[in-house]
């Protein structure tokens, strides 16, 4: 028997999977990078923000990373890599 859908909701929401800040070369270069999940349309979007501060530099330089997956495949991802809990 095939099943077929008759009531889809797109995703909804967003939320922040986590914040990392690292120091190298004697602490004058910092990372700061924060991944975050967000509906967008139809879409699940990661949003990768980094900014590095080096100290040799002016000022922080920023950039912004995105990369968007079809909800149902995000959920088969988690399912087939994921930990049963």
């Amino acid at each position: 028997m095939m099943l077929h859908s008759i009531d889809k909701r797109p995703p909804s929401g967003s939320m922040e999977l986590g914040y990392e800040h690292s120091r190298s070369g004697g602490e004058w270069l910092g990372v700061y990078e924060t991944n975050t999940l967000r509906a967008e349309g139809e879409s699940v979007v990661l949003v990768v923000d980094t900014t590095e501060s080096d100290a040799h530099k002016s000022g922080p330089s920023n950039s912004t990373k995105k990369y968007k997956i079809d909800p149902m495949e995000l959920a088969e991802l988690i399912k087939t890599l994921g930990e049963s809990v």
